[in-house]
């Protein structure tokens, strides 16, 4: 009986999971220069065909390629590596490296230049009005990023058109939130 229990929990844990991991569609890759991949080339092409996922060493590309393609606050220095997640038994408890969604890499990415430029606008609200704008600025071109187009649901881009009309009306609340509890650590 317990075992029956426990396939059935491990069964929608997995479902979850794939659920859960579903990102919007996947976008050709940008043709920018980058140190890390030849112009043209995207991570996590097998053949002809794009691969569902990378391994670490892939998604690391991707997240180094994407911290080279955006503009960073004067000062920041964005971090070298994504965060991996441990290595995880797979159904015959032997101990495997994870997989990454394609783009999983470009997304984390964002989601620390999203940290970045909240914390320059918040540090620089009523302190230095040229740093402030160019924040604001930084943070407008969200809904041209990799993140917001292909990453986000249709809720999760109303989350972010919502913050960023507070943010140009001037109210730091949500954004302030958002750093708070997002960005610790990054």
């Amino acid at each position: 009986m317990a075992a029956r229990f426990r396939a059935a929990g491990s069964l929608a844990l997995v479902a979850l999971l794939t659920l859960a991991g579903c990102s919007g569609p996947s976008e050709p890759p940008l043709q920018d220069e980058s140190p890390f991949l030849p112009v043209g080339e995207s991570p996590g092409v097998v053949g002809e065909a794009p691969a569902e996922f990378v391994d670490a060493a892939v998604m690391q590309v991707e997240f180094r390629d994407e911290v080279f393609r955006l503009e960073w606050p004067p000062g920041m220095v964005p971090p070298e590596r994504a965060p991996e997640q441990p290595p995880m038994p797979d159904t015959e408890g032997v101990m495997r490296g994870n997989t990454y969604e394609v783009g999983y890499g470009r997304s984390v990415a964002g989601d620390f230049w999203i940290c970045a430029w909240g914390r320059e606008w918040l540090a620089q609200r009523g302190k230095d009005e040229a740093r402030e704008a160019a924040a604001l600025a930084q943070l407008n071109t969200l809904k041209q990023m990799y993140f917001y187009r292909a990453t986000l649901t249709p809720d999760g881009q109303m989350h972010w058109d919502e913050i960023l009309r507070q943010v140009n009306l001037g109210d730091p609340t949500r954004i302030a939130n958002h750093v708070t509890v997002n960005c610790a650590g990054i």
